[in-house]
């Protein structure tokens, strides 16, 4: 798989940083963080997953290896009050390099997290506007969650979701043994009493599988029997990919299409015949999707007549003359699709989820956000042609920059084909020159 890379010139970002929002739609309209904790919507349940990864990414364990140092570091000498932390973040003059990282790298991925709860973002979704930056909440739980772990300490989740009062009543006197079963100091409980009575929500966050999978992986919590009931749950996500162009033949090569990190599906604050599981793609979604099927059927037809017009393939499988292609690639090429919601698929979990999703396929294309793979620190060893995964920007699909990965794909689909055809041959020959 081949990838573009951009160069990120640090004073366009700085202007950047200094604009403080972008205009995004919002859809649906925002809770009122005061009306306590209740059950998240799919949309914000879908963002504790993307938390969960941005978590490993902000405290320097993922991401662009550049950065990882800067985000191990950055906070270590911050004084745990959330006021300050607040008014630092809230203020547009202030500096917040001694908070956080600038790194342009996690802005297609902070877009996507904010877009299905924009209460993770500064503006709090008050505004018709994004904020380039996190809450004040986040901030200040990344500073103690970085500071633990720095000390070798763990928290104990198990503990914390048996003490919601204590934790959501910034007023309330934590006593000897809630710090001894916590793992919190006192001065720590009293700042996640700030945090949470600000933002209710991330205490219930704290119940989402995925997001104490991270938190226990990243050596920041302790497995306690709660938290190992939590990460026991199975996180069914109750889809499966489907037959979006469908083959005659049973052994046909079956490419899948899977949404991942990625913007484009609308949502509902709870499932509706409109909306299954809560989201439902938006037209343009599905226009690049078709887009990209259409852009794989051409480099295929291209590849097979410019490589085999002249020859025939062993039993009659191809040969030239009109409608050739046309039936080879209704019988021979199945697209799989899952369009019910949006993934979270990153080289740490991608062999489960594409297990999990569609478990059929040959080829898995990952379709993400505009930029999203800045922060996905994509190696060799971890997509295609080494796996069977390719992450495509769905923004190289509408500037018509994805003829590479199309060729990819072509190519893929022509060995599995044709394996013995002295043609492939010669392509494999020529690439390890």
């Amino acid at each position: 798989m081949r990838f573009r890379f951009h160069i990120v010139l640090a004073v366009g970002y700085i202007c950047l940083m200094c604009l403080q929002c972008s205009s995004v739609p919002r859809h649906p309209a925002v809770p009122d963080a005061n009306q306590g904790i209740e059950e998240l919507s799919p949309a914000e349940a879908h963002a504790a997953e993307v938390l969960s990864y941005m978590m490993q990414v902000v405290l320097g364990q993922a991401g662009n290896p550049k950065y990882r140092d800067d985000w191990a570091s950055r906070g270590l000498g911050i004084d745990l009050d959330y006021a300050k932390i607040s008014e630092i973040m809230g203020d547009s003059a202030q500096n917040k390099n001694s908070l956080m990282v600038y790194d342009a790298n996690i802005l297609g991925l902070s877009e996507v997290l904010y877009y299905y709860n924009p209460r993770l973002n500064q503006f709090k979704g008050r505004s018709s506007s994004v904020s380039l930056y996190p809450s004040s909440e986040m901030v200040a739980l990344r500073i103690l969650l970085l500071q633990k772990w720095h000390r070798g300490e763990r928290i104990r989740v198990g503990a914390i979701l048996d003490r919601e009062t204590l934790f959501l009543d910034p007023g309330a006197v934590p006593d000897a043994k809630d710090v001894e079963e916590t793992g919190l100091r006192p001065e720590e409980i009293r700042f996640l009493q700030d945090i949470f009575s600000s933002e209710p929500q991330l205490f219930h966050h704290l119940t989402f599988p995925c997001l104490v999978d991270s938190l226990v992986e990243l050596g920041v919590a302790e497995e306690d029997a709660r938290a190992k009931t939590i990460r026991a749950k199975p996180f069914d996500r109750g889809i499966r990919c489907r037959q979006y162009s469908p083959a005659a033949s049973p052994e046909a090569v079956k490419i899948a299409i899977l949404p991942s990190l990625i913007q484009e599906f609308e949502f509902e604050s709870f499932p509706t015949s409109a909306y299954p599981h809560g989201f439902r793609p938006t037209s343009f979604f599905t226009d690049m999707v078709d887009r990209l099927i259409l852009d794989i059927r051409k480099s295929l037809e291209a590849a097979l007549t410019a490589r085999l017009s002249s020859e025939k393939i062993a039993d009659g499988r191809l040969s030239s003359g009109d409608g050739q292609f046309e039936r080879l690639w209704e019988e021979k090429v199945s697209i799989l699709l899952e369009d019910e919601r949006p993934l979270v698929i990153h080289p740490a979990n991608a062999p489960t989820v594409v297990e999990e999703i569609c478990p059929e396929a040959d080829l898995i294309l990952i379709l993400t956000g505009k930029d999203v793979y800045l922060a996905l620190d994509l190696t060799s060893e971890e997509v295609f042609p080494t796996v069977n995964r390719m992450y495509i920007d769905i923004m190289d699909i509408r500037r018509s920059q994805i003829d590479s990965a199309a060729d990819d794909v072509a190519e893929f689909i022509m060995e599995r084909l044709f394996p013995d055809t002295t043609v492939l041959r010669r392509v494999q020959t020529a690439r390890m020159q």
